[in-house]
This record gives structure tokens, sequence and C-alpha cells, in this order.
């Protein structure tokens, strides 16, 4: 495959990808992303299941970058993560498949993954505010 074109570029984002820098990851999911989104839409004809299975790919090439030292074994590993997740969905039913990909809450620190990005947060329900209208109601 003509994808792995050794350059200044691939191996300036490896570097970053290694220092944990996400403009690494984003070389490689721009590089990348659509051809494993193909692969994993055609083998299992569902396009939401293969849009998840390249995106879970590319999670657990953050979770493993430390370990990848070129640009092929990057895409080695990514094919690999795909093939798997592919021979996962046939094995499992639809609904066990899609419980057993990577959840954000499942990982430990998983704020660390967002990078600053800030979830949103639930409005706080002041308990003791409400049973105090509570009461106020029945006494009325």
């Amino acid at each position: 495959m003509k994808l792995l074109v050794r350059n200044e570029d691939a191996k300036n984002a490896l570097q970053c990808l290694h220092n944990g820098n996400e403009n690494g990851l984003k070389f490689f999911y721009q590089r990348f992303y659509d051809y494993f989104r193909f692969r994993a839409h055609r083998a299992t004809d569902d396009e939401c299941t293969g849009e998840s299975i390249a995106q879970e790919a590319f999670l657990r090439l953050w979770l493993f970058r430390e370990n990848v030292n070129s640009e092929t074994e990057l895409f080695e590993f990514l094919k690999s993560q795909v093939k798997s997740a592919i021979n996962a969905f046939f094995q499992k039913s639809r609904n066990r498949f899609h419980r057993s990909l990577l959840r954000l809450d499942g990982i430990e620190d998983y704020q660390e993954f967002l990078l600053g990005y800030e979830l949103e947060e639930e409005p706080e329900v002041d308990i003791l505010y409400l049973e105090q209208l509570e009461l106020e109601k029945k006494s009325n």
C-alpha cells in the first residue's frame, strides 16, 4: 500500500505522538481514518459500526502510542485493531459488540484524554431545598 510514504512530516508526527502531543495523532488520523473507516464499513455493512471501529482503533493507538516506533508499525497496529474489531463484530451479537467498545468513563483518568475539553456538567439538584418545598406544599 502506497500510504506509507516516508517523509519528514510523518517522522515529526510520530515524534509528537510519542511525546503525547495530539497533533501527532491528528496527522495520522487525517491520513488513515478514511481508509480504515471504509474497510470496517465494507466488512460490517454498517456505517455507524464502521465509524466506531475506526474511532476505537485510533483511541487504542493513543493509549499504546509509546509502543509504536515507525509509521509502518503504526499502520499495522491500526490494521490489526480494525481486523480484530471486525472479527468481534461477527462473533458477538450487535448489542454485545457495541457494549464492548471502549468507553471514556471506563478508562482511568479519562479527563487526561480529553486534553482540556470540558464535559457538559449536569445541573446540581438541591435535595434539601426540594424536600423543604414538598413539606411546605403538604402543610398548605
